[in-house]
């Protein structure tokens, strides 16, 4: 049975707007391309349109003002593409031309069922593909009852076509349930690591067959991987969290970290783990971990209890609190895990964190846009209409949270960087 746990990334959902390219039951089940339409309020080009080059702008301070409706689900900036796990397969929607490619699982969807999580895009053997995992239901025939199966789909990175597409049957006879994450938590030498509630399996994605698999007491989350191994958290019985580290190859048991009541873990970069003791803007313990070996690397001296930390490509990494109505943002050098700087101080407020690309940190204060210098914490004089939650030098991706989208849900929208 797959225990329920928290969801820790973000979905994103969608209007039923015209311009947008929805996913129908007639979709064919490999890739399927259409390009954008001209809707009545312009989010998309004509389909006889010559498309402005996309240009790559480093570091990113302005964003066009033509917007994209990206599909509802959970989404991954690679490049000029932004790639979105819907509830019914994988869509690329490429910036440029603002087609949307699909790829689709030959199975159904189940009645009920998790949305995926975002898609991984990452190189198998000299092949770049983006992959995402979903959950299907395999009608049964005769006395044969159906099965339920996570169904992992990849597609060509460059060309958003159907690469291939592969199903693993699940043990569980009692099919899926909504709060249950579903996702590929990670990928290392060829190897995906995909979450299932409680279950953890391995998949190698040269033969396409299950290496290991292992079923916990219930896994929080599998949030990062480095040097053959992955960082995982689950919860006991007392709501305290353990950290440990699995090796891909095999699933052992590599570290673990004492299990306690009222930890904050988080990826903070390619190869740390950001552990907190404490709550909102109360931290009293926190450590950075190498995810390899699970050695505590750095104690940041921190006031912060973050909800997100990101690396900026380069030097710094940016954590932020912003829930429970509470702002805190801090700085940390990649490789020391030295602090650079924290807000808020006694003249200076703390903004709502975003995110932070090649030395911009993008955050929110007062509904307007905001950048800081990563390094140094202080503001950069050009202005923004608004932060994005996911930005690389193609495309910056905004999260509104307004009640607008489908059933209620956040929209993501999408814009071309422009400075």
């Amino acid at each position: 049975m797959r225990r329920m746990n928290r969801n820790r990334c973000v979905r994103v959902g969608l209007m039923a707007l015209s311009a947008i390219v929805l996913l129908g039951c007639s979709a064919a089940d490999r890739g399927t391309e259409r390009p954008g339409e001209k809707s009545p309020g312009g989010s998309g080009p004509s389909s006889s349109a010559t498309p402005a080059p996309l240009r790559s702008h480093d570091p990113v301070t302005r964003f066009a003002t033509q917007e994209v409706v990206l599909p509802p689900g959970a989404v991954t900036l690679d490049g000029g593409t932004a790639w979105v796990a819907t509830e019914d397969g994988m869509a690329a929607v490429d910036m440029a031309t603002m087609r949307h490619v699909y790829t689709r699982p030959k199975g159904q969807r189940p009645s009920t069922a998790p949305k995926p999580g975002p898609p991984v895009v990452t190189d198998v053997r000299g092949a770049r593909l983006a992959m995402a995992v979903m959950p299907v239901e395999v009608p049964g025939t005769g006395t044969h009852r159906a099965r339920y199966a996570a169904e992992l789909l990849a597609a060509d990175a460059n060309t958003g076509k159907q690469a291939w597409r592969v199903q693993v049957p699940l043990d569980d006879s009692t099919g899926f349930s909504e709060p249950v994450e579903l996702k590929i938590a990670a990928v290392d030498n060829g190897i995906a690591v995909v979450v299932d509630g409680s279950d953890l399996m391995a998949i190698d994605l040269t033969t396409r067959k299950v290496l290991w698999n292992r079923t916990t007491a219930g896994v929080e989350a599998v949030i990062s991987v480095d040097d053959g191994v992955i960082a995982a958290v689950d919860q006991g019985d007392y709501l305290e969290e353990r950290v440990y580290g699995l090796r891909v190859r095999d699933g052992e048991q590599v570290w673990t970290h004492k299990a306690e009541e009222g930890l904050t873990i988080l990826p903070a970069g390619p190869h740390r783990l950001l552990i907190t003791l404490g709550i909102d803007l109360d931290a009293y313990d926190t450590k950075l971990v190498d995810i390899g070996t699970g050695h505590v690397t750095a104690t940041p001296d921190v006031v912060t209890v973050p909800d997100l930390c990101s690396h900026d490509g380069r030097t710094t990494i940016v954590c932020g609190k912003f829930k429970a109505g509470q702002n805190g943002v801090f700085a940390l050098d990649a490789e020391s895990g030295k602090k650079l700087w924290e807000l808020p101080t006694n003249d200076r407020s703390a903004p709502r964190f975003h995110s932070a690309w090649h030395g911009v940190v993008y955050t929110s204060l007062n509904s307007e846009g905001l950048m800081l210098d990563a390094r140094t914490g202080q503001d950069r004089s050009a202005p923004l209409a608004q932060a994005p939650d996911l930005v690389n030098g193609f495309a910056g991706v905004f999260i509104r949270d307004d009640g607008t989208g489908l059933d209620g849900e956040p929209q993501a929208i999408a814009h071309r960087t422009s400075g």
